[in-house]
């Protein structure tokens, strides 16, 4: 057996390593906002052709909230159970699909249970990513979490100044089906990204305790996460729906 003082921390990813993955953060960020926040501008074309009450557009424009509310906990035990970064790209998935699927049809059912699809795979992704972003940059959560926040808030900003004056203008007045399947073209790009590109991590919500054969005293151990009691995932769950909420 080779001495415990040979063992040697894996090497540090390279600066361009680094920088693709806050990079898809950043793009991941983006996409979580996009397909909801371009909503709003179609609202009343929405409300026209599908003959929707006051209470019933209310509650489209408020079920991806209240999913990112009420499943924050669920989706946090979900993560941990599958792992940060499939379950990264199950929600993805759920969100291409369910963007893609509810302008298909275009009929109230079908915008209102995709609607929710959608939202369950963002509340999935939503609540995985700043524990990935911990694991994956322990010495530079600071920057890493405002990447990927500064994605959300550039995702807000971008699905409201697109949707209607380029969108819209392009296609139609009566195009609102359009913007939904447009809005879903980059999230089905993005998690093609992610599925290549994101770097494997340490389970969530625990971390084994280290052993003799695994690291030496003052090592760090292999897989960079602290072998002290970490966060579980369903504090962060908890912390994520009570702002939702």
């Amino acid at each position: 057996m080779p001495a415990m003082n040979d063992r040697r921390v894996p090497p540090a990813p390279s600066s361009a390593r680094v920088w693709l993955t806050l990079l898809l953060c950043w793009v991941v960020g983006i996409n979580l906002r996009t397909v909801i926040l371009g909503v709003p501008p179609v609202l009343p074309l929405i409300q026209h052709d599908l003959r929707l009450s006051n209470t019933l557009i209310g509650l489209l424009s408020s079920l991806p909230v209240l999913c990112m509310g009420v499943l924050a906990i669920p989706a946090a035990r979900l993560a941990a159970r599958l792992g940060g970064r499939v379950a990264v790209a199950l929600g993805l998935g759920l969100l291409a699909a369910g963007a893609f699927l509810r302008a298909v049809p275009a009929t109230a059912l079908a915008v209102f249970g995709f609607t929710l699809v959608l939202s369950i795979g963002i509340t999935i992704a939503q609540t995985t990513l700043p524990v990935l972003v911990r694991q994956w940059f322990p010495e530079r959560i600071g920057l890493a979490s405002a990447v990927y926040s500064n994605g959300l808030v550039i995702g807000e900003t971008l699905a409201v100044a697109v949707t209607g004056p380029v969108f819209l203008r392009g296609f139609g007045a009566d195009a609102w089906p359009a913007t939904f399947l447009l809005w879903s073209l980059p999230v089905a790009l993005v998690l093609g990204c992610w599925l290549v590109f994101a770097p494997p991590a340490p389970p969530l919500g625990f971390a084994a305790a280290p052993t003799a054969s695994a690291s030496a005293p003052g090592e760090i151990p292999a897989t960079g996460v602290r072998a002290e009691t970490p966060l579980p995932a369903w504090h962060l769950g908890l912390l994520l729906g009570s702002g939702s909420l």
